[in-house]
């Protein structure tokens, strides 16, 4: 791994992420190809990128991510076994690394290769900013109730009578930490002063800078120069704490929590927020979380933007935009109710009034899951995703089922209910493995295909057992229960 990136998945590049590139930038395969179509049928072969060049010849793009392997030079070979002999195709396989002795058996076999690298793909991909949920949080009124908060702990059982008293407080902290971390007192700096900046009841601010920082504080003369890196104004901000944090300014014990403390406990100019784990959960449940990326420095540039908007929207400044973050986290047990905007307000207190019962939750799950599948499988085939996208078997089956349903209960009013409405977990299960839709679609939500089928597998049974109106054992609604919220996790996750 590169020094300065995230080892983390939003960081690495997909091969969905890869096939998409291609699609839109096709230069970076050859010059001249114009696209056809991603994830279309060819004949009797269904390929990831179909493109025709600039002599009129159909090309046929098979993307790996990774190294190639002897499975893909299988598939590849397969695919050349399967073209119509009419018109003349090339055929090609992209990979990170093509090893020689496959290239030697490609160009044998007449059939192009080419090596395209993670970082060839990564300029192409925008930064994204997560979406604000479907019921955002009221900001407004959640600093309001943030202000009028009394006799609370932050930390450490230190109590205060009041958010201003804490502020106050705590920016008699900041200013006397930033004299002894400024650079022109930096050299006096000793052991025991960094020390005592990492502990809460000093600094007022943050709880757990100790538990890494005693280890940085022992390294006090290299410490010294990273502090002093860190606030060199001349040099971009995305070098110095990719620096800092895993470059040659790095000092072991150092972590993003402390580097970017020191920097915004130094900073005069209310530039530099605070980067650690509760400002990014606080973050994503305001919606102003900016997606990862692979480089610390350029996500805390991102993420720093975003605390300075949140600054400017509350009218106040990053001092007590980082006390607001950890209110954000804690509200439920400082309030008791989180403050949704709207009616989700409403739902939460009834929900806490009583607990949902087995038939509830399913139905909650099977009732967002169909909506779930028929949205995305909309997205890519439009409205006749009933026909192109569901298998055949799944399909016949749910038909039988309605003209079942119809044919026993004659004296009903008809409805007429979608069809994946008659369909079960097993079913659903189906159609998101199904090779082209977990792999266009459904993989980014759930990551693992035995994830899916281990879930779905087992909640059918259960969903059988209420349907009978038979009742559910202890570890059948602790199951229900659990998955539920794994699954809607998972679908709403990206939403």
């Amino acid at each position: 791994m590169h020094r300065g990136e995230i080892e983390m998945d939003y960081g690495k590049v997909t091969e969905n992420e890869i096939e998409e590139v291609l699609a839109k930038t096709s230069g970076l395969i050859e010059e001249g190809l114009t696209l056809i179509g991603r994830q279309v049928s060819f004949g009797n072969l269904r390929v990831d990128l179909l493109f025709r060049d600039r002599f009129g010849e159909n090309l046929i793009v098979e993307v790996k991510r990774g190294t190639i392997k002897r499975e893909h030079i299988g598939q590849i070979m397969e695919y050349s076994g399967s073209l119509p002999d009419q018109k003349p195709v090339r055929l090609m396989l992209i990979g990170n690394r093509v090893p020689s002795a496959f290239r030697k058996s490609l160009d044998y076999h007449g059939i192009e290769w080419k090596e395209i690298r993670p970082e060839q793909i990564k300029p192409f991909l925008k930064p994204e900013v997560y979406k604000k949920p479907v019921y955002p949080l009221d900001v407004g009124e959640l600093f309001q109730k943030f202000g009028e908060m009394s006799s609370f702990s932050p930390g450490e059982k230190l109590w205060f009578e009041s958010t201003e008293q804490w502020h106050i407080l705590r920016k008699q902290a900041k200013k006397k930490y930033s004299k002894i971390l400024d650079p022109q007192n930096i050299h006096a700096m000793t052991k025991e002063d960094f020390k005592s900046f990492l502990y809460f009841k000093n600094n007022l601010a943050w709880t757990n800078l100790y538990r890494r920082g005693l280890e940085a504080a022992e390294r006090i003369d290299d410490l010294r120069k990273a502090i002093v890196f860190l606030q060199d104004e001349t040099i971009n901000i995305q070098e110095r704490i990719n620096s800092v944090l895993r470059g040659s300014h790095h000092v072991r014990g150092m972590g993003k929590n402390i580097a970017t403390a020191i920097l915004h406990t130094w900073d005069k100019q209310d530039r530099y927020g605070v980067w650690n784990n509760v400002t990014e959960k606080a973050l994503k449940e305001l919606g102003y979380l900016p997606r990862r990326v692979w480089n610390y420095g350029l996500f805390y540039s991102k993420l720093n933007e975003k605390l300075i908007e949140l600054r400017n929207e509350l009218k106040t400044d990053l001092v007590i935009v980082d006390s607001f973050l950890w209110f954000i986290v804690n509200r439920t047990k400082l309030l008791g109710i989180p403050f949704y905007k709207g009616k989700k307000e409403e739902k939460y207190k009834e929900k806490t009034r009583r607990k949902a019962t087995p038939n509830e939750i399913l139905s909650n799950l099977e009732n967002s899951l169909r909506k779930f599948i028929e949205i995305k499988l909309t997205e890519i085939a439009g409205e006749s995703w009933w026909k192109s996208r569901v298998p055949a078997d799944i399909r016949n089956i749910c038909s039988k089922r309605k003209w079942n349903r119809e044919k026993t209960r004659p004296w009903e009013e008809a409805q007429e209910w979608p069809l994946i409405y008659y369909a079960d977990f097993l079913d659903y299960m189906k159609i998101i493995l199904r090779r082209d839709n977990w792999k266009e679609i459904f993989r980014k939500y759930f990551t693992e295909e035995y994830f899916v089928e281990s879930r779905f597998r087992d909640l059918n049974p259960i969903r059988t057992d209420l349907a009978h109106n038979r009742p559910l054992t202890e570890k059948q609604i602790q199951v229900l229960e659990n998955y539920s919220k794994e699954i809607l996790r998972c679908i709403h996750r990206l939403s």
